[in-house]
């Protein structure tokens, strides 16, 4: 038998295993691949980040020069406000992502944080005849209310109100948006293994496996 049927035939035999591939049939090898697939993500991610412009030229400057004025006590104030925005930006980016991806959970991050906090704002708005509060402290690490403070009571409009959910409501959008890259990535990569494994599946002769099949394939073949 030459090398390329040869490997035809393991190729065809791996296959037909990867049926019998399933968390009910065979959990041990079924969560080791899973375990396989998932440190091989995470690896490729971390290397794309780490080596990314963004990163090298940007985050990590600026973390660096963030680090080192806080170590020096250096604008504690700019940097309290700084540390203050980042946690605000991270928690409904965060939120948004959740409410695309879902977790397998159909989560809606909407519904149960954004729309109540635009609630929140139109009610404190009302209470305080204006819109000159802070909204920072409605996050997960803290549960402090507006406060009115010393601006005079007035009539808040519709634009005040609106602009001032705008922000934050753009930051969850945002979160939406990235949430729906790591699916449009697994559906592309899945796709491409299909077609790289078309002439497998005439081998096989079965024409009974989908794309989804030959990616696990792939992963099945690169860990033997």
């Amino acid at each position: 038998m030459t090398h390329g049927g040869a490997e035809q035939e393991l190729r065809v035999h791996l296959a037909l295993e990867r049926r019998t591939l399933t968390l009910w049939h065979r959990p041990g090898t079924t969560l080791y691949f899973f375990s396989v697939c998932l440190v091989r993500m995470i690896g490729q991610c971390l290397a794309w980040s780490l080596s990314h412009p963004v990163m090298l030229f940007v985050i990590a400057p600026a973390a660096v020069a963030f680090g080192s004025a806080k170590w020096a006590g250096k604008a504690p104030e700019q940097l309290q406000s700084v540390e203050v925005w980042a946690r605000y930006v991270i928690w409904w980016v965060g939120l948004g992502v959740l409410s695309s991806i879902g977790l397998g959970t159909g989560m809606q991050s909407g519904i149960l944080f954004l729309f109540p906090h635009i609630l929140k704002v139109c009610l404190a708005a009302e209470a305080c005849g204006h819109t000159n509060f802070r909204l920072h402290g409605d996050v997960w690490y803290s549960q402090e209310p507006f406060h009115c403070g010393d601006t005079p009571r007035g009539v808040p409009t519709f634009g005040d109100m609106f602009q001032k959910v705008a922000l934050t409501s753009m930051l969850w959008g945002v979160g939406t948006a990235i949430g729906e890259v790591p699916p449009y990535l697994l559906s592309y990569q899945t796709a491409a293994a299909g077609k790289a494994h078309s002439e497998l599946m005439a081998g096989a002769g079965s024409g009974g496996y989908g794309s989804s099949d030959d990616a696990g394939l792939e992963i099945a073949e690169q860990t033997e």
